[in-house]
């Protein structure tokens, strides 16, 4: 079992690293190097109407190095170690985020959140930090807000048996599917 989870790790790491290319880190924002007071109120109003549309759920996250401080509005700071995937949830060609805790409990699962970017470093948090056996991204999308929105799915373990299911996007959080549920047949080792 411990060599098939193992593999089955590696396969949902790679399946999320295949997307995390982003050309969107290297684009710069020339409409704030030609006018930056237009560029400050273009970025409050999309900040006003991030959090509008995601019900407040805004944090800022500060990157530094490899990990990250995740700040919450009530003052609140959390620390994530690395980030699981980058790339454009939502086709913005805004970075967005899936970060890992470090939090881990003693069957494997690990603590892991979703964050959309508003603007720089204010996101929403359109999956709130919880445990995860593993956690990655889906290739089927879901239409709302006028965006297709990449879909996420988690690999759950109940004692020695292993099942995924899907998470799509609501129009302000993503949420699991539990009627996508299947088993995974890991087969038996000969």
């Amino acid at each position: 079992m411990r060599q098939t989870s193992y593999l089955l790790t590696l396969l949902v790491l790679n399946a999320c690293a295949t997307g995390s290319t982003s050309k969107t880190a290297t684009t710069t924002n020339n409409t704030a190097e030609r006018h930056p007071y237009r560029a400050k109120a273009v970025a409050g109003a999309k900040a006003e109407k991030c959090s509008d549309t995601f019900n407040g759920n805004l944090v800022t996250i500060d990157e530094t190095g490899k990990s990250f401080v995740v700040k919450t509005a009530d003052g609140n700071s959390e620390a994530a170690e690395k980030s699981i995937w980058r790339g454009d949830l939502n086709g913005d060609k805004q970075e967005d985020l899936m970060l890992y805790f470090g939090h881990c409990g003693n069957r494997g699962e690990c603590m892991a959140g979703v964050y959309i970017r508003c603007q720089a470093n204010t996101f929403a948090e359109v999956v709130a930090p919880q445990y995860f056996f593993r956690l990655g991204l889906g290739k089927a999308k879901t239409e709302k807000l006028g965006a297709k929105w990449l879909d996420i799915f988690e690999i759950q373990r109940g004692g020695d048996k292993l099942s995924v299911v899907h998470w799509h996007f609501d129009g302000s959080r993503y949420k699991r599917d539990e009627g996508s549920r299947r088993s995974l047949d890991m087969g038996k080792g000969k």
